[in-house]
């Protein structure tokens, strides 16, 4: 199931001394080699506003429930999580919706 994690900085990371934030910086450097060996960390995005968005291919939203706890930055950024279906799952769940209907409809 894939997932997107949306994550902005809290100010109270701002408030950490720069060595803790170094600290924390390098931690999530492993935490991400961990997962994109792992094959369940796809892509990380970061923008010019400090957002940074990945993208998570996991068993379930429990799974990525727990990955988000285990994060470095936990606590320090305020996150959103997104199930999401690439666009060909779409497709083909709404011609099978569509076909369910007209099926339905002719009965």
């Amino acid at each position: 199931m894939n997932f997107l994690l949306t994550t902005q900085y809290k100010d109270s990371w701002y408030a950490l001394p720069a060595e803790k934030r170094t600290e924390i910086v390098a931690a999530t450097v492993a935490f991400h080699d961990k997962y994109l060996k792992a094959g369940k960390l796809k892509d990380t995005y970061t923008f010019a506003d400090g957002t940074l968005m990945s993208i998570w291919d996991v068993a379930n939203l429990e799974e990525m429930l727990i990955i988000r706890m285990e994060h470095p930055y936990a606590g320090l950024v305020d996150t959103e999580t997104a199930p999401f279906l690439d666009h060909k799952a779409v497709v083909k769940l709404r011609n099978e919706a569509l076909a369910a209907a007209r099926k339905a409809t002719k009965k």
